[in-house]
Formats: structure tokens, C-alpha cells, sequence
């Protein structure tokens, strides 16, 4: 176990437009991933036991920490999820998506 969270570095200031989306794995296991839409591919990722509203809005809030442009967020509708973008990110289009409905 790393006794310090590695620093987060980005180089783009492009404009992101946003999956968040969690995917529950054996042993309470649950891989959260943000990922780009245009550039298809993945920003950043955590490894927790579920969705919750306190890691996710700590994820977006480095995400905007680091100067990145959070244009639109597409996402499941888990409700901590919503919590935490609306919280943290309470201007940024959101649409839920459309398979998970």
C-alpha cells in the first residue's frame, strides 16, 4: 500500500466530456471509471467497495483541480453519484445514460 496518493498530472486543456460509470467486480470489489467521450479513453479511475458521494465528488473536484474543463457528464443515475456532481459540479450539463435506463 503507497503511504502517499501519487500526484495527478494533465497537460491538455481541452474541454471533457465525461462517463462516469461503476462496474462491481467479485469480493466487493468496484472499479469507478472517468472516462473521455472524444478521446475514448480513461482520465482516471478509483478501486473501492461502491458508488459513494464522498469519493466521487473528491475524484471530480481533482479532476477540476488539475485545470481540466468539465463540459458534460454522462452518467448511470446512481444517486451519490448525481449527489456528487451536483454538488461539485452544480452547472455542467448532465444527461443520464440511455443503456442504463
Amino acid at each position: 500500500m503507497l503511504s502517499k496518493a501519487p500526484v495527478l498530472e494533465f497537460s491538455s486543456t481541452d474541454d471533457f466530456y465525461f462517463m462516469i460509470d461503476g462496474t462491481y467486480l467479485p469480493n466487493d470489489i468496484c472499479l469507478v471509471v472517468y472516462r473521455n467521450f472524444h478521446l475514448k479513453s480513461t482520465q482516471l479511475y478509483r478501486i473501492t467497495d461502491n458508488e459513494n458521494y464522498e469519493e466521487v465528488a473528491e475524484d471530480l473536484q481533482n479532476l477540476l483541480n488539475l485545470g481540466i474543463t468539465i463540459k458534460y457528464i454522462t452518467s448511470d443515475g446512481d444517486k451519490s453519484v448525481l449527489k456528487a456532481i451536483q454538488r461539485i459540479c452544480p452547472d455542467i450539463a448532465f444527461q443520464r445514460c440511455l443503456v442504463h435506463i
